[in-house]
């Protein structure tokens, strides 16, 4: 079975318009409540904070919160339209925190 340019074409479309965007938004779902839930466990529970590790996972928690909240929806967003309608200040700062 041969697959043409054109059909080669649409597949790589189809995966640039869809499936990535939506494996984008999959993971900053999954990726915002699973580090959301680690910053609550740590703030509520005070046995966490007596560890020597606590501030390095909470750090790393609140890190990827921010980068799960900033990037990647705007980064499937990408995926799916041809312009930026976010203004050229979100761009800058989106495209510096990559």
């Amino acid at each position: 079975m041969t697959v043409d340019v054109d059909q080669r074409h649409t597949m790589e479309q189809i995966l640039m318009s869809y499936v990535t965007p939506a494996t984008l938004i999959v993971v900053a779902v999954f990726g915002f409540i699973g580090n959301l839930s680690v910053v609550i466990v740590i703030a509520a529970n005070a046995q966490m904070r007596n560890s020597t590790s606590y501030l390095l996972i909470a750090t790393l928690a609140v890190v990827d919160l921010i980068f799960v909240a900033m990037c990647l929806p705007f980064g499937a967003f990408t995926y799916i339209s041809d312009n930026w309608p976010f203004g050229s200040a979100w761009c800058k700062v989106y495209y510096h925190s990559l």
